[in-house]
């Protein structure tokens, strides 16, 4: 189960990107055009701490660092949109 967006409550692991995750999606926004930038940031600056490729640089695999980096790009991507 996934508590952080993208990352698996149960292990911490970051989950793959899927192609129907959308810049909405990843940030765990509701998809409308006027969102709320206080709580935007919030949850991009929280998901950096969580999923930031450096936290899984020496993991348990090391398929998760290059997840990691997929998945912030990402998150990058749709807070600067």
């Amino acid at each position: 189960s996934l508590g952080v967006v993208g990352k698996c409550s149960s292990c911490g692991a970051p989950q793959p990107l899927s192609p129907d995750e959308d810049y909405f999606s990843v940030l765990g926004a509701e998809k409308k055009f006027k969102q709320n930038k206080d709580k935007l940031e919030s949850v991009f600056y929280s998901l950096s701490k969580d999923l930031h490729p450096d936290r899984f640089a020496n993991g348990a695999d090391p398929k998760w660092k290059t997840i990691s980096l997929e998945r912030m790009s990402r998150v990058n991507d749709a807070y600067r949109t």
